[in-house]
């Protein structure tokens, strides 16, 4: 019984990781009450991740060596100078903190989910993924560097605290994870693979739910600042998006769209557990609306994507 409600739930995982986000808001008390565990939650979420990679996938990418760098460099570097022009050109109504969480955003790895999600789009989910595990573990010493000491963003907290907040977080998770996989073997981790997307789900569930703590309150005080946010938030993702694409044309569309689409859907997660309490609020509201997109948009996105594939 067990095992049929984990295959259920993998199955329908951005369902219900976008259902969460509702419950959050709707039910604000449930939301307070797991608002502290999101570090953790979002640690756990990392571990199983790191798990449920192929690694035979990545090193296949070894003789694509210059198109994995290219991509990486998209993602962690030109992404957030991009936003960053963008931004002073067009100007940002909410100030310096929206601008900060945009660029913090535009600056960090892929979701967790952006290789499974890239399947379901029909974009190439191998590249995605050597892109997710490249940057996931390149970015806490990159991002620091780059958002505040090139960039200058103040995110309440030094640059090198940055890193080492970011080093641990990503450190201890991957290299839980390779033991785990050593210990277990192969084998017994494909035969249990739908368990552990289970539990992954179930910790997006508590992840969406938590993540959410206080935006309630936000709506019913400043609604047009929350629904602006909200519209940036889509706007921010598919323009980071259509950069990729344009940027990485040449190689193929299918590679385009998937550096793009994995430019466009930063990890807000793991920032959010590892920022201090003393960031801008709008840092917070961002990383929690910026969800909506990241969950919704594929619906929208997937006869798009298929449409230019096509051509």
């Amino acid at each position: 019984m067990i095992d049929n409600l984990f295959r259920f739930l993998g199955g329908k995982a951005t369902i219900f990781m976008a259902a969460a986000l509702g419950v959050g808001i709707i039910v604000p008390p449930l939301s307070s009450t797991l608002g502290p565990l999101l570090p953790s939650v979002v640690w756990t979420v990392l571990f199983l991740s790191m798990i449920r990679i192929d690694w035979a996938e990545i090193v296949a990418f070894r003789h694509r060596s210059l198109l994995v760098v290219g991509g990486i460099l998209f993602v962690l570097v030109v992404s957030p100078l991009l936003m960053v022009g963008a931004l002073k050109l067009l100007g940002v109504p909410g100030g310096q903190g929206l601008m900060t969480a945009f660029v913090m955003m535009s600056a960090s790895s892929p979701y967790t989910a952006v290789a499974a999600v890239a399947l379901i789009l029909g974009l190439d989910s191998a590249l995605a993924l050597v892109i997710l595990v490249s940057t996931t573990l390149l970015m806490p010493f990159v991002l620091p560097v780059v958002v505040v000491t090139w960039l200058g963003f103040d995110a309440s907290i030094d640059a090198w605290a940055l890193v080492e907040r970011l080093a641990v977080m990503v450190g201890i998770a991957t290299s839980l994870a390779v033991i785990v996989k050593w210990l277990a073997g192969a084998e017994r981790l494909t035969r249990n693979s739908f368990r552990i997307d289970g539990m992954i789900v179930i910790m997006m569930v508590v992840f969406g739910v938590a993540l959410v703590d206080g935006v309630t309150a936000k709506l019913l005080s400043a609604p047009a600042h929350v629904f602006g946010i909200l519209l940036g938030s889509f706007a921010v993702n598919l323009a980071l998006v259509a950069a990729g694409y344009l940027f990485f044309l040449r190689s193929g569309r299918r590679i385009a769209l998937t550096i793009g689409y994995a430019a466009g859907n930063g990890n807000m997660a793991i920032l959010l557990a590892v920022l201090p309490d003393t960031i801008h609020p709008d840092i917070t509201l961002y990383f929690a609306l910026g969800q909506f997109p990241m969950f919704m948009l594929p619906m929208v996105l997937k006869p798009v994507f298929r449409r230019i594939l096509d051509k």
